[in-house]
Parts: C-alpha cells; sequence; structure tokens
C-alpha cells in the first residue's frame, strides 16, 4: 500500500503500539525502488507500506 510519507505514517503506527515486521533490526528499510516498511495485523496478515507508487 503506497503511503505519501512512509516516515510520519510510521511514527503514527508506532503510537497505536503497533506489531511491525523487522528487517535487520530496521523498521523502514531501502529496496530497490523506494522505502517499505510490513506491519502485522491482528488476525496475522501482513501488510506492505511504500513510498513509491510505481510498485
Amino acid at each position: 500500500m503506497w503511503v505519501e510519507n512512509l516516515q510520519q505514517e510510521v511514527e503514527r503506527l508506532k503510537e497505536l503500539n503497533t506489531h511491525f515486521v523487522l528487517k535487520n533490526g530496521e523498521i523502514i528499510y531501502q529496496i530497490e525502488n523506494g522505502y517499505l516498511c510490513k506491519l502485522k495485523a491482528p488476525e496475522g496478515t501482513i501488510v506492505e507500506l511504500r513510498d513509491n507508487k510505481g510498485i
């Protein structure tokens, strides 16, 4: 899912005690076309947040 400001959205979700899936100890990490973070929904679904609309 694309978000306009990934860092701001992560900070907002941290306040809600969201469970993030870490990679190398980081919440936000660089991928080929931008930045990505993953979080785990209460029912176990993994949701990806990206800062690049094109993916």
